[in-house]
């Protein structure tokens, strides 16, 4: 089964099963998209996730680091204004204050708003945190 096959499946079996594992496929479905830069249409996705599965921290990451990337990149994220994404990376600290998803999306909004030295800031500590926990679980790249 070549990439798109499995995409495709994935979107199916999110949209129609009635399992209870379709938390797991959602998560193996965002990563794949994210793989095949399908960008929009993760956000769209975790978006939906997040609708459904509200106490996970799987979408709100995935939509802070897409944000993140693509400001970081100079690409506009027409998707997620900047209230929205306030309203994301809020309710992942709640979640997980320890995110270092938080920091970055907060580092990004700041960047984007030209409030340069605070911006350095919480990218500094978004990566330090980063840092930190990927000395605990290494494991953690392989999403």
């Amino acid at each position: 089964m070549n990439l798109f096959q499995l995409e495709t499946s994935l979107g199916i079996v999110i949209k129609e099963s009635t399992s209870e594992d379709i938390e797991e496929y959602y998560k193996k479905y965002l990563r794949l998209l994210y793989k095949n830069k399908k960008f929009t249409l993760l956000l769209e996705e975790a978006r939906k996730m997040h609708l459904l599965y509200p106490k996970s921290v799987a979408a709100l990451e995935w939509i802070c680091k897409v944000y993140s990337e693509q400001i970081a990149q100079g690409v506009e994220v027409l998707d997620v204004s900047e209230s929205i994404i306030e309203e994301y990376y809020k309710k992942l600290q709640v979640l997980n204050h320890a995110s270092s998803m938080v920091l970055l999306a907060q580092g990004a909004v700041l960047f984007k708003n030209k409030s340069f030295i605070e911006s350095r800031d919480a990218l500094t500590q978004g990566t330090v945190c980063f840092v930190k926990i990927f000395q605990l679980n290494p494991s953690i790249l392989l999403c």
